[in-house]
C-alpha cells in the first residue's frame, strides 16, 4: 500500500468514526469535524481528544515547543491550528513522537498542520503556513 492509499483508507475510516458525512449546499460530501477545541501545551505535550484542535502556548508565552502528542489510535487523523496569532507554537520534528520533514511554526490562526497516527508516531500529511 502506498502513502496515498493509506491516507485514503484513513479518511474513509475517519468518515465512519465521525458518522456525519454530510452534503453541503453545493452537493459535495464533507467531513464535519465541528468546532475545534483548544489545547494548551504543558511541558512540550498536548493530549488530543478530537480530530480538530487549536493549540496555544503554555502560560500564553510568546513561543512554545510542541514535542509530543498523546492520545489517538492508529489511523487517526489530526488537524492542528494556531490558537492565537500573537503567539508561536513550534511543532518539533523528531523530538518526541512527531515526525515531519522539518519543524513547523504555527504563528497565525490560519496556519494548520495535518497528521496521521501510525500507532507510535504522528506523521505529517501536510502543513500550511498562511501568515
Amino acid at each position: 500500500m502506498n502513502v496515498l492509499d493509506g491516507i485514503l483508507v484513513a479518511l474513509k475510516d475517519l468518515t465512519k468514526r465521525v458518522g456525519r458525512l454530510e452534503v453541503s449546499e453545493h452537493s459535495h460530501p464533507m467531513i464535519k469535524l465541528g468546532a475545534p477545541t483548544e489545547l494548551t501545551i504543558a511541558a512540550g505535550v498536548i493530549t488530543v481528544t478530537h480530530s480538530y484542535h487549536t493549540v496555544d502556548t503554555q502560560g500564553d508565552a510568546g513561543t512554545d515547543d510542541l514535542d509530543t502528542i498523546n492520545g489517538g489510535v492508529e489511523g487517526d487523523i489530526l488537524i492542528l491550528r494556531a490558537e492565537n496569532s500573537a503567539r508561536t507554537v513550534v511543532i518539533k520534528n523528531g523530538t518526541g513522537n512527531i515526525l515531519m520533514p522539518a519543524d513547523m511554526s504555527l504563528d497565525n490562526v490560519a496556519d494548520i498542520e495535518m497528521l496521521i497516527f501510525d500507532g507510535t508516531n504522528w506523521l505529517e500529511i501536510t502543513g500550511s503556513s498562511n501568515a
